[in-house]
């Protein structure tokens, strides 16, 4: 009964948007499932209410291109519904296309009076043949996307009317030729001069506007093989077999999408655990069986989760709380990233970074989590080494820092005790100037005195001259002495001065000459012939 109601109900909303062949293929079904339920006032009441869902058809949707043949043919009033529907349902039940593909082939050719028959479906931006049948053998080829420019077998004809194929791919329209040799549009086709098929049908498969695929027939033992009944059959079959064919191709690449998914699931080095809304887990990958050492437990609840998995808080023997766990935590909504997770295993703790993420609907009710995590056992090993290393360096600073303090007290002691012995320094240099310069003044004072004296001999005088020069080079230095503590604060400056070497070499050499003839030495001076006898330079300093 809802069976009947269901079909009905989806034959009226496809009617309503103006899409009739699938309408009348969900009146159709609905009209056998009310006869199979005896509810023969609702039969009655379709058939008055839809009447052309229930009569005959005389073409192929959208179009038909006929060319009828004078051949005398006789046709049932009505076509059998209940095979139809039957053979309408083996092909809506199907979703593997090369098994959908072989069902459609047989019930084709049986139902449309075909010798042979062809699919052909698009791939590529070209149109291949994909299955074939004949009605002499119960087997269907799968042809896996022949082009249909083959040729077949040892012949070189290819095994479709390509300008046919063709024709209907361009125009959406079927072709039925019911004497192909003789009348149409394509007796004088490359194909149809040398196979001389009889009868020729063409008709496309189209689902929402869109083609699908084709069907291509042929009976070459009679003329008008492809009667109005039997191409009302085929209507029937073609609107369903669209549909069919489209789904599974949905399904083929949803299929083949799941196989890529996995196949880079299962290659992945992170391991990857998806839970159900309630926490089950429901699929891991490798990797994540080899991290947990152990897969799949689909019965273990939430709560059994860290005692079956053998989940702890790092660096502790406490199991991972339940309400902590990132997969229940991602299943209230967070998205969490955690790095204090370690699983034991025999003889062996893996330390693990787990990210959890909630998966919604589309009506936002979270309906999976999913977990990604790794090792991070070099990871936690590293910062083991950094941390260790850090502490390390600590103390190392800490230990320079004590030394630099002490280096900084020491020299501080040190820089006092200069300060104190330049200052003893300093005051003993002026004691000792004003010791020197008593003496010193009284002997040049002397000197001076003692050169007026009128009964000098040379001799003295020039005696006299020497003890004045060398007093007056005593006091020099003196002053020179003096003059440390201004090197020393480096503020010491030089005046230089054209002044005659020659004569600080004779004075130097008179001053010398007293010393060597007190030890009874021979003094001698030789002055080089390039060396100059005026010079520039401080006088003072270089004396």
């Amino acid at each position: 009964q809802e069976e009947a109601l269901a079909y009905e109900l989806a034959a009226k909303f496809y009617l309503a948007r103006g899409m009739e062949e699938f309408a009348q293929l969900y009146m159709l079904k609905a009209h056998y499932s009310y006869i199979c339920w005896g509810a023969k006032a609702k039969v009655k009441d379709l058939e008055q209410k839809y009447p052309q869902f229930f009569t005959k058809r005389s073409a192929i949707p959208p179009k038909t291109t006929t060319t009828t043949s004078s051949t005398d043919s006789k046709t049932s009033a009505e076509f059998d519904l209940t095979s139809v529907i039957k053979a309408s349902q083996t092909l809506s039940g199907e979703i593997m296309l090369e098994t959908l593909l072989g069902k459609m082939m047989k019930l084709v050719i049986e139902n449309a009076g075909a010798q042979t028959g062809y699919l052909i479906l698009e791939k590529n931006g070209q149109w291949v043949i994909e299955a074939s049948g004949t009605i002499a053998s119960d087997e269907v080829q799968i042809l896996h996307s022949v082009p249909i420019e083959t040729v077949s077998g040892s012949s070189d004809t290819p095994m479709v009317a390509n300008a046919i194929v063709n024709y209907v791919v361009r125009t959406q329209e079927s072709v039925v030729l019911n004497d192909a040799t003789h009348e149409g549009n394509f007796t004088r086709a490359p194909y149809i001069l040398r196979q001389q098929p009889k009868s020729v049908l063409c008709a496309p498969l189209i689902n929402q506007g869109k083609l699908i695929g084709i069907l291509y027939l042929e009976n070459n033992l009679t003329t008008g093989a492809f009667t109005p009944d039997r191409l009302e059959v085929l209507n029937v079959l073609s609107s369903q077999a669209a549909i069919s064919i489209e789904n599974a191709k949905l399904y083929a690449e949803v299929r083949e999408s799941e196989a890529k998914l996995m196949q880079f699931l299962e290659a992945l080095p992170v391991g990857v655990s998806v839970h159900d809304a309630t926490g089950r887990v429901s699929y891991a990958n490798p990797t994540s069986d080899r991290l947990m050492g152990k897969g799949v437990i689909s019965e273990a609840t939430p709560e059994q989760l860290s005692q079956v998995y053998q989940v702890y808080i790092e660096g502790t023997e406490q199991l991972y709380p339940t309400e902590q766990l990132p997969t229940l935590r991602a299943l209230k909504g967070e998205s969490v990233t955690v790095e204090d997770i370690e699983v034991h295993q025999e003889g062996k703790i893996v330390p693990l970074e787990v990210r959890s993420i909630p998966v919604c609907d589309d009506q936002g009710n979270i309906i999976y989590a999913i977990n990604a995590f790794q090792d991070i056992t070099e990871r936690k090993q590293a910062q083991k080494v950094l941390a260790d290393y850090n502490r390390t360096l600590e103390q190392q600073v800490q230990e320079r820092t004590l030394e630099l303090k002490k280096e900084i007290v020491e020299r501080k002691r040190a820089e006092e005790a200069a300060n104190v012995a330049n200052h003893a320094k300093s005051t003993f240099l002026a004691n000792m100037s004003h010791e020197l310069r008593s003496p010193l003044n009284a002997i040049l004072g002397f000197s001076q005195l003692m050169s007026r004296t009128p009964t000098l001999t040379p001799e003295d005088k020039e005696n006299l001259r020497i003890i004045a020069r060398s007093g007056e080079h005593l006091l020099t230095l003196i002053n020179q002495v003096l003059d440390l503590s201004k090197i020393e604060a480096g503020r010491i400056t030089l005046n230089a001065t054209s002044f005659d070497l020659y004569q600080l070499l004779d004075d130097l050499e008179d001053m010398f000459q007293l010393k060597a003839d007190n030890k009874q030495l021979q003094l001698l001076f030789e002055l080089a012939p390039n060396v100059p006898r005026y010079m520039q330079t401080d006088e003072v300093k270089l004396r």
